[in-house]
C-alpha cells in the first residue's frame, strides 16, 4: 500500500500582505470599482488625490494584480479585480453586520426599568408609557422615583435610575438628555380677580398674595407599576 502525504505553503509575501491589509483598503478598493476613476474616488473618501493613488498602489501590492488599467475615458477593472471586487463587498457587509447592535425585541426583555420623574411628569409622559410598555413588553416593570428635590445626576451615578424625566435645569451638560418638549407656565384667576382684566407683570404678579408649595421634602422610595 503506498501513502503519500501533500504539504502546502504560503509565500511570506502572501502572509505579509494579509497582515498588511486593512478594511479601510477594501472600503477604498469598492469605491475605485464603483468609480474607475481616481479623482472621484479621493472626493468620495474626503481624501487628496496623491493619497488616494497611494492607497491604489498599495492595493496592487497587497493582490499582485494591476488591478486597473488606463482607458481612453478612466480606469477599467482587470477581471482579477472585478472577482476581489465581488468578495470585498461581501467581507465589507459581513464586517457592518458583526458591529451593527443587536436587535431588540422588547416582546422579550424581562427587566426592572427605573424611571426618576416629578409628580407632574409622571402624570402626563409615564403613565402613557407604561401602558405602552404592557403592550409591547410585558414581562418589563416599571419602578417610578420621584425626583424632587434631588441630584438626578447623583441618582445616575448611584445606579439608582436608568431613565429620568425631568427639566433641564435639574441636568447638566455633560449628561445625555434629549428635549422631548417645550412647554410655558401660564396663570390661573376666577373672573373677578382684580387682575383679571389687566396686564398681568412678572412685577405685579410678584405683588400679590399667593401660596407656594414647595417639593423639598425627604426622598421618595421608588414604587413598582
Amino acid at each position: 500500500m503506498l501513502s503519500c502525504s501533500v504539504k502546502v505553503y504560503l509565500s511570506p509575501t502572501t502572509m505579509t500582505d494579509l497582515r498588511k491589509l486593512d478594511l479601510n483598503l477594501l472600503k477604498a478598493f469598492v469605491v475605485l470599482l464603483d468609480e474607475c476613476n481616481v479623482s472621484r474616488s479621493a472626493q468620495r473618501l474626503s481624501v487628496t488625490q496623491p493619497a488616494m493613488s497611494g492607497i491604489l498602489n498599495r492595493l496592487r501590492i497587497s493582490f499582485n494584480d494591476p488591478l486597473f488599467v488606463r482607458v481612453q475615458h478612466g480606469m477599467q477593472p482587470t477581471d482579477r479585480a472585478i472577482e476581489l471586487g465581488h468578495i470585498a463587498q461581501r467581507v465589507l457587509q459581513d464586517v457592518n453586520s458583526m458591529l451593527a447592535p443587536p436587535k431588540l425585541e422588547p416582546a422579550n426583555l424581562s427587566m426592572t426599568l427605573r424611571i426618576g420623574a416629578t409628580d407632574y411628569v409622571q402624570a402626563i409622559i409615564v403613565a402613557p408609557l407604561i401602558l405602552k410598555l404592557r403592550r409591547l413588553a410585558p414581562n418589563v416593570q416599571v419602578a417610578l422615583l420621584p425626583v424632587q428635590g434631588q441630584n438626578v445626576k447623583t441618582l445616575f451615578e448611584q445606579n439608582k435610575i436608568d431613565l429620568a424625566f425631568v427639566s433641564q435645569n435639574n441636568l447638566t451638560p455633560d449628561m445625555y438628555q434629549q428635549k422631548l418638549y417645550d412647554e410655558r407656565y401660564i396663570c390661573a384667576m376666577s373672573k373677578t380677580h382684580p387682575m383679571a382684566n389687566k396686564k398681568l407683570t412678572t412685577e405685579t404678579f410678584c405683588e400679590l398674595s399667593f401660596a407656594m408649595f414647595s417639593y423639598n421634602r425627604p426622598p421618595a422610595k421608588p414604587f413598582l407599576c
